[in-house]
């Protein structure tokens, strides 16, 4: 499986810009739609899934496993794949993140099985 197939259901929610499948260190293994939309984003959300990571297993809140940012331009949603490999999805200002859950929880499925 091509990574990036798992992710092209994510662009069909409103306001969808891009969506990326991300390693540990921030570096994109597979995106689609704009390139700018995921290419600063991805490399911050790692930085901010590993500290909120440390902070609620200090709190004893269990795994992170899904994280919502809402900026004055752009909506975030990300979602954990596994061992640190996560999903990311922007939309516009006035996007609609909710739209694209189920599908993100079908790409998640599909990532984690190629996963090793």
């Amino acid at each position: 499986m091509r990574f990036a197939d798992a992710l092209e259901g994510l662009l069909d929610a409103p306001g969808a810009l891009g969506a990326a499948f991300i390693d540990p260190q921030g570096e994109i293994i597979a995106r689609v739609g704009g390139k700018s939309a995921t290419e600063v984003l991805g490399a911050y959300q790692s930085v901010w899934l590993g500290e909120l990571r440390r902070a609620a297993e200090r709190s004893g809140l269990g795994e992170i496993s899904d994280l919502s940012f809402q900026f004055a331009s752009r909506r975030i949603l990300t979602t954990h794949v596994k061992a640190g490999y996560f999903v990311l999805v922007v939309f516009d200002g006035g996007g609609e993140p909710h739209a694209a859950r189920a599908r993100l929880d079908e790409a998640r499925a599909r990532l984690v099985a190629e996963v090793s």
